[in-house]
């Protein structure tokens, strides 16, 4: 079997556990409503922005599956690093 084909099912593994580690994010944040200190419109831009990173994230997940399916699987492995550069960002507001 191939290296690169064996790194770029790894990455797609693991950009899977970013989507669900995002989705987790998004339902933490959704429990800490509650929090009074915390203005309510605050809360949802960091909601809204947790579930566009997930979304965004397993877009590039799909993205990932037809490169494997052609077997260019070295700009699969390129989308994954891009997938966790968006994981890592902040949360930017308006």
């Amino acid at each position: 079997m191939n290296v690169a084909k064996i790194i770029n099912i790894i990455s797609m593994i693991l950009n899977l556990l970013l989507v669900l580690g995002e989705i987790s994010k998004a339902i933490n944040t959704q429990i800490d409503f509650k929090n009074p200190i915390i203005p309510q419109d605050l809360m949802y831009n960091i909601l809204f922005q947790d579930i566009l990173k997930s979304i965004v994230i397993f877009c590039i997940f799909l993205f990932q599956l037809k490169l494997y399916k052609k077997q260019e699987y070295l700009s699969s492995i390129l989308l994954y690093f891009i997938a966790v550069f968006i994981y890592n960002l902040r949360y930017f507001f308006l």
